[in-house]
């Protein structure tokens, strides 16, 4: 089989799964005065995790998210429930990576939720060291609750 016969085949599998979807009704749209608002509030939220890491600080790490915070490792698949465990995990990185730094590089939002794109740097894992002139790139989903991230 050819690999173009391969991908329509994937394509119509993919397309006649999304059959029994039902339509969602269109939104109206958020005015700019709006989005501005979204976009600086998300953007208050995603620095305020950054310098809380960049702290090495748990105060600064329980102050960041809700005491009900859901932490969903993508790499690992951890699952880390509730403000105590974060700040353990926190610590533990802060031992592990005592120089780490985060950067917030790009986001996007929505107005519950949003992806901050960050770079870090001053780690080393399995022997290569990320620095800022090549950082780890960590894309985080957040949802959020106020001015906190609540996963």
């Amino acid at each position: 089989m050819s690999v173009r016969r391969l991908l329509i085949g994937l394509l119509i599998l993919g397309l006649g799964a999304c059959g029994g979807n039902e339509p969602v009704a269109p939104r109206q749209p958020a005015s700019a005065d709006e989005v501005r608002q979204l976009a600086d509030d998300f953007n208050a939220v995603a620095n305020m995790q950054v310098e809380a890491w960049n702290s090495y600080d748990t105060q600064s790490i329980r102050a960041a998210y809700t005491d009900d915070i859901v932490h969903l490792d993508g790499a690992s698949e951890a699952r880390i429930e509730g403000i105590d465990k974060v700040a353990s995990m926190a610590s533990q990185v802060f031992t592990f990576f005592p120089k780490m730094t985060s950067q917030v590089t790009d986001q996007f939002i929505a107005s519950d939720s949003g992806f901050a794109v960050t770079d870090i740097s001053n780690v080393a894992l399995g022997g290569y060291r990320f620095t800022e002139d090549d950082p780890i790139i960590e894309i985080d989903r957040f949802e959020t609750r106020g001015d906190r991230i609540s996963t």
